[in-house]
């Protein structure tokens, strides 16, 4: 199951993807992908998410914890 939560004072989108432990980090812009050994992603982080055009995905309570 997919959790999506926000921070609003660090401005951070976090989307969880799976229960896995991360192994590494793989930055990109304002984000980073976080992986599991093998490499496949489990959750991602966007920083400055309300500049990158995610105010409704942020500001939706039904998907945010």
């Amino acid at each position: 199951m997919v959790r999506i939560s926000y921070d609003p004072d660090a401005d951070i989108l976090y989307v969880e993807l799976r229960d896995e432990k991360e192994a590494d980090v793989i930055s990109i812009g304002d984000a980073e992908v976080l992986v599991d050994g093998e490499g496949r992603p489990v959750a991602i982080e966007i920083w400055n998410a309300s500049k990158h055009g995610l105010k409704e995905i942020i500001t939706d309570a039904s998907v945010i914890e």
